[in-house]
């Protein structure tokens, strides 16, 4: 586990950072300070507020209790950016953001006064989002909003806007995902939506019985059945292989490419459910308390996808972000999923005759698919990003998968 010295490293960078930045800027005088800002590339926006507050919002936008601990030893140490309402050169681009949460906290709670704002940054870049959560001088939240900063963001957040809407239609997830409140563009014409809050913030890094139902009852009201040659998650895998071959390189590109005709040739006839599904189905995006789920985040949605999509995803995910060697992302912990999977599937869709093979196809096709997604979002192939670099290296092992799987 990490040490109090490792966080207090963290600290100490902080610290170096916020130097830096006084040496850049104008000071600003302290009776002006709204938020300490911590990090550089997803700036974290803490309010200068009660104890209780400023632990609510490092608690919403931090799953990993280690990063929460060493912001708020940062913060204790007195350590991060000021940041002024004026917000300065550095954050211009979110003032619009903070403005359009202010305007709506007047329609929803009366009076913007009585509310303060924790925020995030996304990650720079032409998709660029920012997201906030206003909480009362009690230290319960009052809305959550997500606004576009940059204007190709515009498009993601009004199709999140979207899911969210016809997500409230699904009865048996009521409580379950977030409730729209609103939506619309703000004065600068950036596109944006509010949402309701859980109302518990606790995470699990394991998948229970009320994710699985979870999943079983998304999966069944959003069920479309084809045969899996003709699935929208095909066509995405085909399209974006065509779109970034020069971006992937000739290797990458012809080994995604063989493990696309690979499935097909395997499972392509066969008659198959595919699904809504969240594609970000991980803990950080999930809080739980023992009456059920709460599952938010769900720009990355996506129609037609194979009904194991989520299940592998919440499991590969975690080991290939894993900074412990005893936690990394290896073949024979990948296929240590298919036995579960497949007994999730039997259970889900009993109408198929679900067999190992079947799902190890699904396993491959969705080591392919977020590969592939990760590389469009970022217009590049980073082979030294964890993620990229851990699923090709599983898809690298494929044709050792059946010895290790004997018995699956």
């Amino acid at each position: 586990m990490p040490s109090i010295m490792g966080a207090e490293k963290v600290a100490l960078k902080e610290q170096s950072h916020y130097r830096e930045a006084q040496n850049a800027s104008v000071q600003t005088q302290n009776n002006d300070v709204r938020w300490k800002a911590f990090g550089q590339k997803r700036t974290l926006f803490i309010p200068v507020a009660a104890y209780a507050t400023q632990q609510y919002a490092l608690n919403f936008f931090l799953s990993n209790r280690w990063q929460r601990y060493a912001i708020s030893l940062a913060n204790c140490m007195g350590v991060g950016r000021k940041v002024s309402k004026g917000f300065g050169e550095e954050w211009s681009a979110i003032k619009d953001a903070v403005a359009l949460t202010e305007t709506i906290a007047e329609s929803v709670v009366g009076n913007s006064e009585h509310l303060v704002f924790a925020m995030r940054q996304g990650s720079v870049g032409p998709y660029q989002k920012m997201s906030l959560i206003a909480i009362q001088e009690n230290g319960s939240p009052a809305f959550y909003a997500k606004v576009a900063v940059g204007n190709a963001a515009d498009a993601m957040v009004e199709a999140e806007s979207a899911c969210l809407q016809r997500l409230s239609s699904i009865a048996a997830l009521n409580g379950m995902v977030p409730l729209r409140l609103s939506g619309g563009v703000t004065l600068a014409g950036r596109s944006f939506f509010t949402t309701s809050v859980a109302p518990f913030l606790k995470t699990s890094a394991s998948l229970n019985i009320q994710h699985e139902q979870f999943l079983y009852d998304l999966g069944h009201a959003t069920v479309q059945w084809v045969s899996y040659a003709d699935s929208l998650e095909l066509k995405f895998t085909k399209s974006a292989l065509e779109r970034l071959s020069i971006v992937l390189g000739a290797a990458a590109h012809a080994e995604l490419h063989s493990v696309s005709e690979e499935v097909i040739s395997e499972i392509g006839e066969v008659r198959l459910p595919t699904v809504l599904a969240h594609r970000d189905f991980s803990p950080w995006n999930i809080r739980c308390s023992a009456s059920g789920i709460f599952v938010f985040d769900w720009e990355y949605a996506a129609e037609g996808a194979n009904p194991l999509y989520d299940f592998f995803h919440f499991h590969l995910i975690q080991r290939a972000l894993s900074r412990w060697r005893t936690d990394t992302l290896t073949p024979a912990y990948a296929l240590s999923l298919i036995s579960p999977a497949l007994v999730y599937l039997q259970r889900t869709f009993p109408e198929v005759n679900w067999t190992s093979n079947v799902v190890r196809q699904l396993l491959l096709i969705y080591l392919v698919d977020l590969m592939l997604f990760y590389v469009d979002s970022d217009k590049q192939y980073d082979a030294n990003n964890p993620i990229l670099s851990a699923y090709f290296n599983l898809i690298l092992q494929r044709k050792y998968w059946v010895l290790l799987g004997r018995g699956v």
